[in-house]
């Protein structure tokens, strides 16, 4: 790609084509539809609009370079460009066309060009150096108007790209903790969070309780049903789950077949007796399924905090009291000595 910022044909006076006695009338057509020259009197600044260059861009040249300094406002006459944003922070590229205007902002600003524009195609424009477009700002109102609305434009449009840009990253890092299947926060959620709920628990002297639970014999129930009819399991468990803990603490799907509940400010009986009813509520009632009603059976690890114990201590328990849970029959509840 090549910088430059006339073509080889180089750039013509205005004032070569206009004639003394259609001088208005000529820009009106030409240039009326610009947006910098919105219900202009063209009689009023042909001696200056005089002074400006015709300028033609073959496609794929570069005419205003990211970084380097600009005196020049282009307006797009026939032709289409784009801005050519580096950073994908900013959302997908601008394509400009015809009336459209570009380069304003770093000669208001004094700043170097922010972004390459780039021609797409044949592109005519009508340059106007800084010099020129101070003048036309002091001599005509109705300009100075248009600069404005032009600057305005590109404010809203910088604020509207900033909010998708916003939301977007939003909606991304929901999405890194959020566990697609059930709906549930994911084992990054979980470690992320865990340290910061035990830290706000030490300062407000409060327990923190902690329960992993694990399907019994989810392998065989995939084996016999299949592995959609075991992503319905999972969904339903992980539903019954979210609802059970709503308003005593945070459901999580660990992982696989395996959740957690997060429970802050309960101690080791409290989480253990959660725990118990959330095991009971799986042994006395059938998820209802694809492949007909079935039963389930839990097994779940209990351990509380309660003083500084760090986040994977407090998960080592709890799996050490599961991992108890299961060698014991399975379907019951073990609980961790308290830390």
């Amino acid at each position: 790609m090549r910088t430059c910022f006339v073509s080889s044909r180089g750039p013509v006076k205005i004032e070569q084509r206009l004639h003394s006695t259609s001088r208005g009338e000529y820009l009106a057509e030409a240039f009326g539809h610009l947006d910098l020259f919105q219900h202009i009197d063209f009689g009023s600044i042909a001696d200056l609009i005089a002074q400006c260059e015709l300028v033609h861009v073959n496609p794929q040249t570069t005419l205003l370079a990211e970084g380097l300094s600009n005196r020049a406002v282009y307006q797009i006459i026939s032709g289409r460009v784009e801005v050519k944003l580096h950073h994908a922070d900013y959302g997908p590229n601008l394509i400009l066309e015809s009336g459209a205007c570009v380069g304003e902002l770093s000669i208001l600003g004094q700043h170097p060009v922010s972004a390459d524009v780039i021609a797409l195609e044949q592109t005519r424009l009508l340059m106007i150096n800084e010099e020129t477009l101070w003048a036309l700002v002091q001599g005509c109102h109705q300009f100075a108007c248009n600069l404005l609305e032009v600057m305005a434009g590109r404010l809203r449009d910088s604020n509207a790209r900033l909010r998708r840009s916003v939301h977007a990253e939003q909606q991304a890092l929901r999405a890194a903790r959020i566990d697609a299947l059930t709906g549930l926060y994911n084992r990054r959620w979980l470690d992320e969070v865990l340290p910061s709920e035990l830290e706000r628990c030490v300062t407000d002297e409060l327990p923190l309780g902690l329960v992993l639970i694990d399907i019994d014999n989810f392998k065989d129930l995939n084996d016999r049903h299949g592995h959609l009819v075991g992503d319905e399991v999972l969904r339903i468990v992980g539903l019954r789950l979210a609802n059970a803990v709503r308003e005593i603490g945070m459901a999580v799907r660990f992982g696989g077949e395996e959740f957690a509940m997060v429970l802050p400010g309960l101690d080791l009986p409290s989480a253990a007796a959660a725990a118990e009813a959330c095991r009971e509520l799986y042994a006395t009632s059938r998820l209802a399924t694809s492949a007909g009603p079935l039963s389930i059976t839990v097994s779940a690890g209990v351990s509380t905090a309660r003083g500084s114990v760090t986040a994977h201590a407090l998960l080592t328990q709890a799996d050490q009291a599961l991992y108890l849970a299961k060698h014991q029959g399975r379907n019951q509840v073990c609980c961790a000595p308290p830390s």
